[in-house]
């Protein structure tokens, strides 16, 4: 075989050439209407993580594929907003994206939490912030969360540790965070992606454990109007959210109909279905004869009821004694049978 060196010469040239375009490119950074995440995970050669918009803005997770430790990835945005990041290891953590801007991330594989993002100041704040909060006990470093969402209020990073420490939180600091949410919204009133959070999650705070039953009006399945004063100041209610589209609610119906012959008038129950469809909701509690008054207007999530009474998990509940106080809410079978059996002494 002959060996050409103008041929050996011309694949040179041509690999320059190609390597140059791609180091033109990564230098040029992401169009004006798009944000790019890049990085490095140190110890970790090919994963997946996840982004996403916690408030809906656009459907879905996108997938961050890692290839040599190595990453990037271009979303289109139309505005600066809060964007979730869900590691290999399911820890979350959030940055903020800006339209033409670039994010960096680099981090250990084993010490996800402990990530420098960068490319923004505000991003750069969130980093300082959560490593300095880091290894602080949880009531010091939900007290430094809300100092410093106070002191931020008018920025997205703030709404980033607002969504951190609090938004999500299993067990909801109600009236820190209503505080927090109003004060964000008179100083950021055209985030729309804030005025999501407050829509979605007020009711879920103003209905959290402690606080008092919202009043409320709503027709049964069986054509009658009930509300809060058909059951304060005479006994404990509980309120069961269900659906015919989810597997768990089946259990959680025959749950209900024990309960009902367990305590009959001693406890008020109402059976919330989170149907889009009556007949659906109707055919689900054939085969289980419901025992309880139901409601279901087939508004699903968009009921007034729904809303108003915060609902977030389907199947779910919400436990009020009988002064009209909310005990627990979405509690496990047990939990829920002993609480029950408490309010009922």
């Amino acid at each position: 075989m002959t060996h050409n060196p103008r041929n050996a010469s011309r694949q040179i040239l041509l690999c320059c050439a190609a390597m140059l375009v791609l180091t033109l490119l990564s230098a040029c950074g992401p169009s004006k209407n798009r944000v790019r995440i890049t990085g490095k995970f140190h110890h970790l050669d090919k994963a997946e993580f996840y982004v996403y918009n916690p408030e809906g803005k656009f459907e879905g997770l996108d997938t961050i594929r890692i290839d040599g430790g190595s990453f990037s990835f271009d979303k289109e945005i139309e505005e600066a907003e809060v964007l979730a990041l869900l590691y290999p290891n399911f820890l979350r953590s959030y940055i903020i994206a800006e339209p033409g801007k670039t994010i960096r991330i680099e981090a250990d594989a084993s010490h996800l939490d402990e990530a420098d993002i960068s490319g923004t100041e505000e991003n750069k704040r969130l980093t300082e912030f959560r490593l300095k909060n880091i290894k602080l006990p949880e009531s010091n470093a939900l007290l430094a969360a809300q100092q410093y969402i106070r002191d931020n209020a008018g920025s997205l990073d703030a709404l980033a540790v607002f969504m951190q420490y609090f938004a999500y939180a299993k067990s909801p600091h109600a009236n820190e965070s209503l505080q927090l949410l109003q004060l964000m919204r008179e100083k950021q009133p055209k985030n729309h992606s804030l005025e999501a959070l407050d829509r979605h999650l007020r009711p879920v705070l103003e209905n959290s454990t402690g606080r008092e039953l919202p009043d409320f009006s709503a027709e049964t399945t069986d054509g009658r109007t009930i509300g809060k004063k058909d059951f304060a100041g005479t006994k404990p209610l509980l309120i069961t959210f269900l659906a015919s589209w989810t597997s768990e609610s089946r259990e959680a119906l025959r749950e209900t109909n024990r309960l009902a012959r367990a305590h009959g008038d001693r406890l008020g129950q109402i059976v919330l279905s989170m149907d889009m469809n009556k007949k659906s909701f109707t055919d689900f509690t054939k085969s289980d004869t419901l025992r309880v008054t139901a409601i279901c207007d087939g508004n699903g999530f968009s009921s007034p009821l729904a809303q108003r009474l915060g609902v977030h998990y389907v199947p779910g509940n919400l436990l009020v004694d009988k002064d009209g106080r909310i005990v627990a809410r979405d509690l496990k079978k047990t939990e829920l049978e002993n609480t029950i059996a408490r309010l009922l002494k």
